[in-house]
């Protein structure tokens, strides 16, 4: 593999819902970033997403308070895991969570106000947890010694407005992301998953589970050899293994057919290598 071809490695939300597995995470970046270029996406913290649906629901039934106490549980996870890899910073990083929440918590109060939420306004806060917990991991490689920065997934990843399952836009996508990538450097590019953007800025969402084709496009839009998901899932199986209880892990998958389970949503594995030809 040449030095200079990208790699990505992509983490799921157990990957970093927990201040141990955080710290893995950080370690392991760290590592494959001195071997040459390196891109991380990385999905939202723990059951984050679930949380920002249930805050969704309550107040669009007019229900704020219970709603932003919802927000009170995501920002507790989010401070509470930057604080143990890094008490000195912990002010900082809990003000930082703050400051990115504060849209969230407005957004809900206009919900709740109009106790509507269109597929537009769902998509928009969904993006806040996938948001959050890349914003933090950049931080937390910075404090830690390796060269990071957020880069936003919603300018680099084009969908049509077919919110809550968007469809990309390949070829812009693609475009976007080789234009992007001239300026990173040296630097750790961590991107958001699940996330993306119309051509004229709204917030889209790629379905649920949609991380793990989010560092599909990035792997294709980079040409990267290789993207590396991982996951609490020991592989990718037949079935949800939380559902069918004789699933069994795939033993090959071809690039097409990963990309293709990675586009409505398929469950992918620990340590889940596809080669990019």
């Amino acid at each position: 593999m040449s030095s200079n071809s990208y790699r990505v490695m992509k983490f799921g939300g157990s990957s970093v819902g927990s201040p141990r597995r955080l710290r893995q995470v950080i370690e392991l970046i760290g590592q494959h970033a001195r071997t040459g270029p390196l891109a991380v996406v990385v999905s939202a913290m723990g059951d984050t997403t679930d949380w920002l649906l249930e805050a969704a629901d309550l107040a669009t039934r007019g229900e704020l308070e219970d709603a932003l106490t919802v927000v009170g549980r995501i920002a507790h996870l989010a401070k509470t895991n930057a604080a143990a890899l890094h008490p000195a910073q912990s002010s900082t990083l809990a003000a930082r969570v703050d400051q990115l929440l504060a849209p969230l918590q407005r957004l809900l109060h206009g919900l709740s106000l109009t106790r509507e939420c269109s597929p537009s306004s769902k998509d928009k806060v969904l993006s806040f947890g996938e948001l959050v917990s890349a914003t933090l991991l950049a931080e937390l490689l910075e404090a830690s010694g390796t060269q990071a920065r957020f880069r936003d997934a919603r300018h680099l990843l084009v969908t049509d407005d077919a919110f809550g399952a968007a469809r990309v836009d390949v070829p812009r996508t693609r475009e976007r992301l080789q234009s992007s990538s001239a300026e990173w450097g040296t630097t750790v590019p961590v991107i958001p998953g699940f996330i993306a953007s119309t051509p004229d800025g709204r917030t889209t969402t790629l379905g649920r589970n949609g991380s793990d084709y989010t560092a599909a496009l990035v792997a294709q839009g980079l040409g990267a050899t290789e993207v590396t998901v991982w996951t609490d899932v020991l592989g990718l199986h037949t079935a949800d293994p939380d559902l069918v209880s004789d699933a069994y892990p795939v033993p090959h998958l071809s690039h097409g057919e990963g990309l293709e389970l990675a586009a409505v949503g398929v469950r992918t594995g620990l340590n889940l290598v596809a080669l990019f030809a």
